[in-house]
């Protein structure tokens, strides 16, 4: 498999996770506001319940910010038969112990928002895979479906996105749904400070994945 091929966390999900027919993908490292605003769906959170303590973050749905804009099938149809749109809750377990853990359960609070783009799988494997991107102020982290528990896992922190989009969420959703509209959009980031060796990345992302199968 070539190198430029292996720098793609669209290639490590696929071949971790066996997603098929997804319309979209993932880069790493990392994608353009373009390509992620393709990911199979992109949905406006809101922080409803958290204990900091344990790492638990309950997050309630507000908006399917691209629920119109794909054919992709919910990861929930066979859970809510109708769909997505009744979806309300997504639980995320947030190490305490990790630093960009840490970081993320000194930023939750109740009612902040976020935006989170998920690349998941459909057909009979419903609910089984699926993975993304969480975008905070300021911030992001990478997360990994655990279906057995059914909450969402922290996979790390991903401070090179802040070269994908770096900012508000407020501001985010706008961009997201502006970029969908098919407009011209200047999309604000930020040049990394560091930068993650791939082969440490990639181990975490494919041990996370194998965990949580």
């Amino acid at each position: 498999m070539p190198t430029r091929r292996l720098k793609s966390f669209a290639v490590v999900v696929m071949v971790a996770i066996s997603i098929q027919g997804a319309s979209a993908y993932m880069e790493y490292s990392p994608t353009t506001m373009a390509k992620l605003c393709k990911s199979p769906r992109i949905r406006l959170l809101k922080v409803t319940k958290f204990d900091k303590e344990k790492g638990v973050v309950i997050f309630e749905l507000v908006e399917n910010l691209n629920s119109r804009n794909d054919k992709v099938k919910s990861t929930w149809a066979e859970k809510i038969p109708d769909g997505d749109d009744k979806v309300r809750f997504f639980r995320q377990a947030i190490p305490v112990a990790d630093a960009g853990g840490k970081q993320t359960l000194e930023w939750v609070a109740k009612d902040k928002t976020a935006v989170m783009f998920t690349l998941e799988t459909g057909g009979e494997l419903i609910s089984q895979r699926a993975c993304g991107y969480v975008f905070i102020d300021e911030n992001c982290y990478s997360v990994v479906y655990n279906m057995a528990g059914d909450y969402w896992a922290f996979i790390r922190a991903e401070p090179e996105m802040s070269a994908c989009y770096f900012g508000k969420v407020d501001q985010l959703c706008k961009i997201v749904k502006d970029v969908l509209a098919g407009k011209e959009v200047k999309v604000p980031t930020k040049e990394p400070s560091s930068k993650t060796d791939f082969k440490t990345r990639s181990k975490e992302i494919f041990d996370a994945l194998n965990a949580n199968r």
